[in-house]
């Protein structure tokens, strides 16, 4: 079953910096309850349309809403944790790149009520962290700010069993 989502992919420089911070933290932490997601499946998810959308209208309603949006100067720092998830932030260079990307989030479909801009690092087996784990992570990714980056475009995206992430669509954005 597929699932089609719009992303931001980082810079490799931006995703380099950060895997070595990642890999530090998969030495710390011993949990055998922590999946950690491999860098090449690194992105931003913007929006989330689940498994009965459609690749062929999807594509065309992205590409009316994202062409020619500007794209943000973005950074990942700090963390968070929700849902079994184990994040990176997002963090926007100026007042303007945070409305970029507010903009660029709304066209791609997020959830404007819910919407945390964020890398996903790791996830949880049931039962989720235990102190010490959830504690080490925290002391770990706080500090964290990464190099600047700036998406060269928005991905539509397909999602299928293993994860296996697909780029169906690339809508190049505009440099400010």
């Amino acid at each position: 079953m597929a699932r089609l989502f719009t992303a931001l992919l980082p810079s490799n420089e931006a995703v380099e910096d950060l895997a070595v911070r990642v890999a530090r933290a998969s030495d710390s932490i011993d949990d055998p309850r922590l999946r950690w997601v491999p860098p090449d499946r690194w992105h931003v998810t913007l929006g989330f349309f689940g498994d009965d959308d459609s690749p062929q209208p999807r594509s065309r309603w992205l590409t009316r809403r994202a062409s020619g949006l500007t794209a943000p100067k973005l950074r990942f720092a700090g963390n968070g944790a929700f849902g079994g998830v184990v994040w990176v932030g997002v963090s926007p260079a100026s007042d303007e790149d945070a409305a970029a990307l507010a903009r660029l989030a709304r066209a791609s479909g997020a959830d404007q009520r819910r919407f945390q801009a964020h890398l996903t690092v790791a996830r949880w087996r049931k039962g989720g962290p235990n102190r010490s784990a959830q504690h080490e992570l925290a002391r770990l990714f706080d500090a964290y700010s990464g190099p600047w980056f700036t998406p060269a475009e928005v991905v539509l995206m397909e999602s299928t069993p293993g994860p296996v992430y697909t780029a169906l669509l690339r809508v190049p954005l505009t440099r400010a």
